[in-house]
């Protein structure tokens, strides 16, 4: 990837972030609650961890403000669930790496005595259930992408 400095904008060529390494990490709790007229009961869970790691994934990015960049909309790999048995509702929760812009110096990635930038992108993507189950999913996106000079 080449970045060039034009008149103070910065430009990638090619915007597109190859041979990606990332790795998608489940946790959580799950409350299931039974009210009357049935038996009356609420059952607190911690979900198994899940974890998975995904290679060879290629996501395009852009510059989406001065000392930003974002990635485009792409969906994530699905990680097989470790909260059984989960409503089609939460399952089609899928936050990807767009909901989380990424900050970093343009003008220590224009300057040649600084080898490496990193640029850093998180995210708290909050969905409120309220149709036939009741409750909240909280997804946190995070990534990193770092420049390295090569000459």
């Amino acid at each position: 990837m080449f970045v060039t400095f034009d008149k103070g904008r910065v430009s990638y060529s090619p915007a597109v972030v190859r041979f990606v390494a990332d790795e998608l990490v489940q946790t959580g709790n799950r409350t299931t609650s039974v009210k009357a007229p049935c038996a009356e009961h609420t059952t607190h869970s911690r979900c198994a961890r899940r974890r998975r790691a995904v290679t060879g994934a290629s996501f395009g990015f852009f510059r989406s403000a001065h000392d930003e960049i974002s990635f485009r909309a792409r969906r994530l790999p699905n990680l097989p669930r470790g909260c059984p048995p989960e409503s089609p509702e939460v399952r089609g929760i899928q936050p990807g790496l767009a909901e989380a812009q990424g900050e970093l110096s343009e003008a220590a990635l224009a300057n040649s005595r600084i080898p490496i930038q990193t640029a850093i992108g998180t995210a708290e993507v909050t969905t409120d259930l309220e149709d036939q189950e009741t409750g909240r999913v909280v997804e946190l996106v995070r990534w990193t992408l770092t420049f390295t000079r090569t000459r």
